[in-house]
């Protein structure tokens, strides 16, 4: 991606989760442009949806989903906040 703070390893794949996940939550608009021009919306949207990680603030979480990956179904919330204890679901 466009800021090397983002992530730390040049040997993670660009479709990785991690990194996905890492830059939804901290990256610049300009970093999150630069995944969904690499990647496309659709993928991006899917590791979402498929692989959650629980690296999210709430209003951040709303912030991606709503407005950055424009999507409208529903997803559980607890699975993406980090101030939600680690077993739940």
């Amino acid at each position: 991606m466009a800021s090397r703070y983002v992530w730390y390893s040049k040997d993670v794949p660009d479709s990785s989760p991690d990194l996905v996940h890492n830059t939804l939550a901290l990256g610049t608009l300009d970093d999150i442009a630069a995944l969904k021009n690499k990647l496309g919306l659709r993928k991006v949207q899917k590791i979402f949806v498929e692989s959650p990680m629980k690296v999210y603030k709430p209003a951040t979480l709303h912030f991606v989903k709503k407005f950055i990956l424009q999507l409208s179904e529903s997803i559980y919330e607890p699975s993406y906040l980090k101030t939600t204890p680690r077993n739940s679901r």
